[in-house]
């Protein structure tokens, strides 16, 4: 999804938070050696500062 500058803002993150919390509940986060998870650790510098990045270009 992608809030454009004239949004209502309180509106589009309502939203947004009515639509993902279900679902980042529902993730199944852990060791990358357990069967079934879907979200684990950055253990190493260059996968954290790729994510970081990420992040930033999104904001």
């Amino acid at each position: 999804m992608v809030v454009l500058a004239d949004a209502d803002i309180d509106q589009a993150a309502g939203v947004l938070i009515v639509k993902l919390a279900p679902k980042i509940r529902a993730l199944k986060i852990g060791a990358w050696d357990q069967l079934g998870i879907e979200m684990g650790p950055l253990v190493a510098r260059e996968h954290c500062d790729k994510v970081k990045g990420s992040i930033d270009l999104g904001v």
